[in-house]
């Protein structure tokens, strides 16, 4: 039986032509790399990796697409390392698609045509399944991995088993497709999609505007899913500025192909909904929810910082204004988003309403100083928490993320009692080595040095200034 003869969902359409034979889930196969994206913040650990393995060219330089986008605008010193490390990497293996600033990554993938119906596309992102919104076969790896194919053009795939979402009907007012996936997600749960491929079907999808496909597409990450798949229309076309082609149109899964889950959902029946603290898949209905006090909203992200995002946010707060204890931070995804914002005055809608306006990136989405320390988790300074200690254990987690990860549980646990004990008595911490020997011996876990604690004494009083005894 022909590959046009059998009955096969998006995805095994996808990857049966890119092998040039049928295939089936569960079959392990070996592919090209049509496009791969790697973003700044993993940039140091791509490079260094490359050089490591030992290769000396790119398998193809105009398949590789740089973007700076998550650690804009700079937090910390440390950060500008991997702008230079993108500039310098581009400019010794000729990679002709470097971006600075211009936008979210998953953003400009498809903005800027980088990414047709029918591609296979690999990011260091889990947000890459965004690409499936043109029909695309698009998935996140790691830095691992994508040196590997940087070097060789190729990566094997293990082809998932299909869950196939079928909605009909007509969206009520105020429902968009963030509200959709987020019911789907609740109905999933955060595992419910793991290594599997959405493909999402019916007169509601091919109703949905593009940007509302993004959405949808970027979100199904939050499911575990490996890909999630519009097939390509001429809404796909349109966007893109090309033609579709024959097989471009037969991407779309056979209605009767075998999936392993068929879920089915009237359009009528979803309502506006949110996502609880601090799961996912923890959802529900907004007109169930008794009102909470709020300190800060973001607008942006790679999920929804479009420009029908952005104007929807404008039509709700046009002749109004935010109160004044709360922070709206608006962050439109790429540099043409902000362009048509400014143009047809949904900015000006915004800021007027009291909105801080920034330039186009990852920003609250992406930024590593964005993240908090409530008991274990990381976050800026405060008055309770000097920088000194915040500094230390984060920048053990920006540089060695895989090495404390890896350790064995053992390990794991002491190392961590150990960087609590840290905040739990600053004056504890390491000396940092200014020739006294008062204390007992420990690690110190910045740098992996013998280090000596400080309990008194000149050299307590010279830590304490210094920063290195908080």
């Amino acid at each position: 039986m022909g590959l046009t003869e059998m009955k096969m969902t998006m995805i095994e359409k996808l990857i049966a032509a890119k092998v040039g034979h049928a295939v089936k889930p569960g079959d392990i196969v070996t592919v090209g790399a049509d496009r791969v994206m790697l973003d700044d913040i993993m940039m140091p650990f791509i490079a260094a990796k490359f050089e490591e393995m030992g290769f000396q060219k790119l398998w193809d330089p105009e398949k590789v697409v740089i973007i700076c986008d998550h650690l804009v605008p700079a937090s910390q010193v440390d950060d500008i390392r991997a702008y230079k490390l993108s500039n310098e990497f581009a400019a010794k293996y000729d990679v002709p698609n470097l971006h600075r600033s211009d936008g979210i990554c998953h953003q400009l993938m498809t903005e800027a045509g980088y990414v047709k119906p029918g591609d296979l596309v690999f990011g260091t992102d889990s947000h890459t399944t965004t690409y499936g919104c043109v029909g695309a076969f698009s998935t996140g790896i790691g830095y691992t991995e994508m040196a590997a194919v940087l070097g060789t053009g190729e990566i094997w795939l293990r082809v998932p088993e299909t869950i196939r979402i079928e909605i009909n009907g007509e969206l009520p007012a105020n429902v968009m497709s963030k509200d959709v996936i987020l019911r789907i997600i609740g109905d999933l749960t955060a595992a419910g999609a793991t290594y599997r491929a959405l493909e999402f079907t019916g007169d509601t999808v091919e109703a949905m505007s593009l940007s509302s496909r993004m959405t949808m597409a970027n979100m199904g990450i939050e499911a575990g899913a490996k890909c999630a798949l519009f097939a390509p229309d001429e809404k796909t076309a349109e966007y893109l500025g090309i033609e579709l082609t024959d097989a471009e149109r037969a991407l779309a899964g056979d209605a009767d192909a075998p999936c392993e889950k068929v879920l089915r959902y009237r359009a009528e029946d979803f309502v506006p909904v949110m996502a609880l603290p601090s799961n996912v898949d923890h959802v529900a209905a907004i007109r169930d929810l008794e009102p909470v006090a709020i300190d800060q909203v973001f607008l942006g992200s790679c999920t929804n910082g479009r420009l029908e995002d952005l104007m929807a946010a404008a039509e709700i707060l046009k002749g109004k204004h935010i109160a004044p204890f709360v922070k709206l931070i608006v962050t439109p995804a790429s540099r043409k988003i902000w362009e048509e914002a400014e143009a047809n005055g949904t900015l000006a809608t915004l800021s007027a309403a009291g909105a801080m306006i920034t330039h186009p990136a990852a920003s609250a989405a992406g930024e590593p100083a964005a993240y908090s320390r409530t008991g274990s988790a990381w976050s800026r300074p405060t008055i309770e928490t000097s920088s000194a200690e915040w500094e230390a254990p984060r920048w053990r987690f920006i540089s060695r993320p895989r090495r404390v990860r890896q350790l064995p549980r053992s390990r794991a646990n002491s190392r961590r009692q150990h960087v609590k004990s840290v905040f739990k008595n600053p004056a504890s911490a390491r000396c940092s080595g200014h020739g006294e020997t008062q204390g007992i011996p420990r690690r110190d876990f910045r740098t992996r040095r013998r280090g000596r604690l400080c309990r008194g004494g000149a050299c307590a009083e010279r830590c304490r200034r210094s920063g290195f005894n908080r």
